[in-house]
């Protein structure tokens, strides 16, 4: 009986350290997200991230392009060349007012690493704290 309840502890510890953090994701999106774009909507399911942006009318692509290169070096996203959808104009009386950009993108799953770098620095305290305790009891610290 000890060893199954080691290995039901085991798995427990496991799955813990495997929790994504919700809140971790959106801050790490409003850090890196230019001032110029809004952020329309965001759709999450399973490890698929979709963000519909609008960009203003005046160097849009650059402001958009700057936001791709921030997700690409974000270590909480699986950022891939292609995941930008669609791009189109918003006009009002045939003149563009701006433009909204759908990206698709994954969120890396890769949750132990990311658990243990960045939830503090991206304020999931809530977690980061049970994973403290967890490591305390890992290391037999009381």
């Amino acid at each position: 009986q000890l060893n199954l309840v080691s290995s039901f502890n085991e798995k427990l510890k496991d799955s813990i350290w495997n929790i994504s953090s919700s809140s971790a994701l959106f801050k790490e999106i409003a850090l890196i997200i230019p001032k110029d774009i809004q952020l329309i909507s965001t759709t999450s399911k399973d490890n698929s991230l979709i963000l519909t942006t609008k960009l203003p009318k005046n160097k849009y692509l650059e402001i958009l392009n700057s936001f791709l290169i921030n997700l690409d070096k974000s270590k909480l996203v699986e950022f891939n060349n292609i995941d930008l959808i669609e791009i189109k104009s918003l006009n009002e009386n045939a003149e563009v007012k701006g433009y909204l950009a759908e990206i698709k993108t994954k969120v890396s799953n890769n949750y132990r690493e990311i658990n243990e770098k960045y939830l503090i620095k991206l304020g999931s305290l809530g977690l980061s704290n049970r994973l403290n305790i967890l490591k305390n009891i890992e290391n037999g610290i009381d």
